[in-house]
């Protein structure tokens, strides 16, 4: 009866470029080269490059590397890039009119408050349909 009924998974993604700019600009304010950063991380200009340029992203053990040798958090930079998970989620439509109401008076709505309402939405249906019988 939660709030994820109804939803549909979408591939994860993962922002790669966002990471290779951070890296590409803690280059510049260290003024290091991507070969001396190829040196420091045990790799070549080329794999530099390609994380650079948005194309890959470094395996745990490199970015922790390149975390290192640019004097920068492994947290942060593991952030910057981390995959995003993505849920589209399709309420039924009185929970998605209250949600809507709410949006418009500027309220802001966890997944808590979507419980409670999807909880007080289907207690006054089922009364609703009890009254019928």
């Amino acid at each position: 009866m939660g709030v994820e009924k109804g939803s549909k998974r979408i591939k994860p993604m993962v922002d790669k470029r966002a990471l290779g700019d951070e890296i590409a600009r803690l280059l510049d304010a260290k003024g290091y080269t991507q070969s001396y950063l190829a040196e420091m991380v045990g790799t070549n200009d080329t794999q530099i490059s390609r994380w650079v340029r948005g194309e890959y992203l470094p395996t745990d053990k490199n970015l922790q590397r390149i975390s290192l040798a640019l004097g920068e958090s492994y947290d942060r930079l593991y952030n910057i890039a981390r995959p995003v998970q993505v849920t589209a989620v399709t309420h039924p439509p009185a929970l998605q009119l209250c949600i809507d109401i709410l949006n418009e008076y500027g309220a802001r709505i966890d997944n808590e408050d979507l419980k409670l309402l999807s909880l007080i939405i289907n207690f006054m249906t089922a009364n609703k349909r009890r009254k019928r019988r």
